[in-house]
């Protein structure tokens, strides 16, 4: 995508994404149910989050 509005759409939608990330990060470190959560009377999702980790991959020795 080239031009300035096409440039600025996206910018805007990654600000609103890392913003997206930034209220559940800080919400999850407090133990405290996300807004939209509490706005629309969910029940409290109590399942353990699961620990993302990016390892790499063994790589394999070639032999000649």
């Amino acid at each position: 995508m080239t031009g300035l509005v096409a440039t600025g759409m996206l910018l805007a939608l990654t600000l609103i994404g890392h913003n997206l990330v930034s209220l559940h990060a800080w919400h999850t470190r407090r133990g405290l149910p996300e807004p939209w959560q509490a706005h629309l009377g969910e029940p409290v999702d109590d399942r353990p989050l699961e620990k993302a980790t990016r390892t790499r991959g063994r790589r394999k020795r070639q032999t000649d």
